[in-house]
């Protein structure tokens, strides 16, 4: 098992805060791009989590990123009518979304394909966290629905 450290920085995102205008009163999902770029001299792992389950979705939550690499990653808003809560409490809502990121020894095996990337960095926050719960950084981002 690979266990994560402690980062020496946060990871950088862009943009750290999204304002999304609707298109057809959110009858349509709406995807835009963040980057995610780590900034150190050694692989992280990376999990994108944020309070709600289906509010936004990304194509992928878990991650391998070496070092100084820098990747994109789409966020999904689904159409109103995937929406588990109702539209006055997503609309014009702050919604957080926090970037996690562990450090991984230099000459850890990353893999090439993005599937056994997300796998590997899944299973790494799992082992990690059952030994070392307190050791990964945060970065915040914020996204906001335009009624």
């Amino acid at each position: 098992d690979i266990f994560g450290e402690t980062p020496d920085n946060e990871l950088t995102i862009s943009p750290r805060w999204m304002v999304l205008e609707p298109t057809g009163n959110y009858a349509n999902p709406i995807r835009c791009v963040m980057t995610i770029e780590n900034v150190d001299e050694y692989p992280v792992a990376f999990c994108v989590r944020t309070k709600e389950r289906h509010m936004p979705r990304f194509n992928f939550g878990y991650g391998i990123l070496k070092e100084k690499e820098t990747i994109s990653i789409d966020v999904i808003i689904p159409p109103a009518c995937d929406w588990i809560k109702s539209e006055e409490d997503v609309i014009a809502k702050h919604h957080k979304i926090v970037f996690e990121n562990l450090r991984l020894p230099s000459d850890t095996p990353i893999p090439k394909d993005v599937a056994e990337k997300a796998n590997m960095g899944r299973q790494i926050f799992r082992t990690t966290q059952n030994y070392c719960p307190f050791i990964r950084l945060y970065t915040k981002t914020h996204l906001i629905l335009l009624p």
